[in-house]
């Protein structure tokens, strides 16, 4: 089989997957979504599939995915920062629960609030066990940072 067929097959399932099932990537806290990245490749697989596997080819293919990665990264960024900006409540003081382990690296919560429809990523300064629950005490761009609630 191609290795750029591979390639191609591999980015469109985590393309079609971020999007069914939300960012695959999330809670990584690696910067890039798993949207760009699996267009990226499902790109950069496409060309080498067109064009051939010349060095050069794949050169070109590498730089148009790059872009391409890059240009979907930034869309996604601008809706996200677009979305946070326009929320009329206040996130900070919000309650809910964890959803995913939550510590210092990275984590998801669901937040008690009629307009809050998905899970946020979140962060806290110690561990706390998913079903645990939690209280928004700051907000870095989409990011939340939460503590427990005491029982």
């Amino acid at each position: 089989m191609n290795v750029m067929l591979v390639v191609t097959i591999v980015g469109a399932a985590i393309l079609v997957l971020s999007l069914v099932l939300g960012d695959v990537l999330e809670g990584l806290d690696i910067g890039v979504s798993a949207t760009a990245v699996g267009a990226a490749l499902a790109l950069f697989g496409a060309v080498g599939l067109v064009a051939g596997t010349a060095p050069v080819v794949l050169v070109v293919a590498a730089v148009v995915a790059l872009v391409a990665g890059a240009a979907v990264q930034w869309v996604i960024a601008h809706a996200i920062r677009t979305e946070s900006s326009a929320n009329d409540y206040e996130v900070v003081g919000l309650e809910g629960v964890a959803t995913a382990l939550t510590g210092p690296g990275s984590g998801q919560v669901r937040l008690d609030h009629p307009l809050e429809t998905g899970r946020r990523v979140a962060w806290s300064r110690d561990y706390i066990e998913v079903g645990s629950r939690v209280r928004v005490v700051a907000v870095d761009g989409v990011r939340v940072q939460v503590e427990p609630i005491p029982r």
